[in-house]
């Protein structure tokens, strides 16, 4: 039998580098389910810290983007509040894209805001997804959580 061809070049050694999600972002998260009665478990995602502004955030949106995912295969759960109190978010496009990563089933997420996102959340949802931010984004988790269990 014929050996099989060999080729004399040197092959480069494959260089391995250990990698996390928190490189891409400071951001930090938490994760809770709610239930009413017997009905489906709805998730809430919490994002906290500094989002960067513009073009600086896209690393962070990827990295929400990526827990959102994470969480939806999960837990599979029948919708999704994103929690941004504890978000400082001044402006980034790529949000719009967290938002609708976070969609199940044809149903929006609800939004929770405070001071540090809610003028900035309210141009988004207006201007980039052309939605009336009454109906996404809301003050408390609990009215954000019936939003969302319609």
């Amino acid at each position: 039998m014929p050996e099989p061809h060999r080729d004399n070049r040197a092959v480069p050694a494959f260089v391995i580098t250990p990698r996390s999600l928190g490189e891409l972002s400071a951001i930090r998260y938490r994760f809770a389910t709610a239930r009413r009665g017997d009905g489906d478990d709805l998730l809430v995602v919490t994002f906290a810290g500094a989002y960067g502004v513009g073009s600086s955030g896209n690393g962070d949106a990827l990295f929400m983007r990526a827990v959102i995912g994470l969480a939806l295969r999960a837990f599979a759960p029948a919708g999704v509040v994103l929690d941004l109190r504890e978000l400082d978010y001044r402006w980034g496009d790529m949000m719009a894209s967290v938002l609708n990563d976070a969609i199940v089933g044809g149903v929006a997420p609800a939004v929770v805001v405070s001071d540090a996102c809610r003028k900035a959340l309210t141009s988004l949802v207006t201007d980039e997804l052309g939605e009336d931010p009454g109906d996404r984004l809301f003050d408390g988790l609990d009215d954000a959580l019936h939003a969302v269990h319609r």
